[in-house]
């Protein structure tokens, strides 16, 4: 199916939030060196086109008020922010020191999920709809809340799409239920200028599009078995976060459930698959590009420890050699 900007697009999925970086950093490598070790032992062609996604160039633990760590943006070449799930608090973190530098608050306790930054200003997203912009927010901060009047009711991912100038916004939750099919997921627009949400999607994802990529490239998917016998396709993709690469301006989705990693082009099609592993990434929520294109990904916790890693961009890299057949995840 085709993806077409400013209209309806096809492709796939149910998007997932965003994620976080570390405060005990570099110093807590040494626990998730075996979880590294046994990633970089897989085979290294992956199924992302420029990442090599089995094994991060940077890995950091994060700290523990960074467990619930929910939304993930780039600052700079070397530094990245992040939102706490319950915690009106913006937290600035250095990839190279793996420290938090500084804590922002904005507002009181909620249910925060998305971030993004635009120029100076960062827009943090409720999942019920409230949009946060933190005006100069390292400075002499304004603090601007708005409603928005989102038809779904569990809201995560949020990223600024430079093509268009403006604020892409992924739902988790169902669509219009009883009226689409289930495997359909929007993703809205909010006007910069305005801070008014468009109604109508501007993309449409479906995640048939990404089952039929895994089939063609050999990817094994997640299924269900039936009590009487044989299995069935069961592939879960709930939005958590997206963002737009620097380069390509493909669109990277990121789902919690069943770990799953997807992009797409301009032309609604699917570019790249893939399943995390389940030790270094408990539940990705997060997703952002830093300026050289390289990948950042975090975690929660979920009962292990949060994460924070990072996949240089191989540029040039032939795209015939990122395709490989990958584990399935674990639930």
């Amino acid at each position: 199916m085709k993806l077409v900007l400013a209209g309806v697009i096809t492709v796939v999925a149910s998007l997932v939030g965003i994620s976080c970086s570390s405060d005990r950093g570099m110093a807590d490598r040494s626990d998730l060196s075996a979880s590294a070790e046994k990633m970089a032992a897989k085979k290294e062609a992956g199924s992302m086109p420029g990442y090599r996604l089995e094994a991060p160039d940077t890995l950091h633990t994060l700290p523990d008020i960074l467990e619930e760590a929910s939304g993930l943006t780039d600052v700079s070449a070397t530094e990245v922010a992040m939102v706490q799930d319950e915690l009106g608090i913006i937290f600035l973190f250095n990839i190279d020191t793996g420290q938090i530098t500084r804590e922002v608050p904005f507002a009181s306790r909620g249910d925060y999920e998305g971030m993004t930054r635009v120029d100076n200003a960062m827009y943090v997203l409720e999942s019920k709809g409230h949009l946060f912009e933190v005006q100069n927010w390292l400075g002499d901060k304004n603090v601007i809340q708005r409603w928005l009047p989102l038809p779904t009711s569990d809201n995560e991912g949020l990223c600024f799409d430079p093509v268009e100038d403006r604020i892409l916004l992924s739902p988790k939750s169902r669509w219009k239920k009883g009226e689409v099919p289930k495997s359909i997921r929007p993703i809205f627009a909010v006007d910069i200028g305005s801070g008014k949400l468009l109604h109508e999607p501007v993309f449409v994802l479906n995640t048939d599009d990404i089952v039929r990529f895994a089939l063609q490239h050999d990817l094994e998917i997640p299924s269900k078995a039936y009590k009487e016998g044989g299995e069935k396709i069961d592939l879960k993709f709930k939005p958590a976060s997206l963002a737009v690469h620097p380069v390509t301006n493909d669109i990277f989705v990121i789902s919690a459930v069943n770990r799953v990693l997807a992009s797409f082009n301009r032309a609604g099609e699917v570019t790249g698959v893939h399943f995390l592993d389940a030790e270094t990434f408990p539940k990705p929520e997060g997703i952002t590009f830093l300026p050289n294109s390289s990948l950042v990904i975090s975690s929660e916790a979920a009962k292990q420890k949060p994460t924070l890693a990072v996949f240089k961009w191989r540029e040039g890299q032939d795209p015939a050699l990122q395709v490989a057949s990958l584990p399935l995840p674990r639930e």
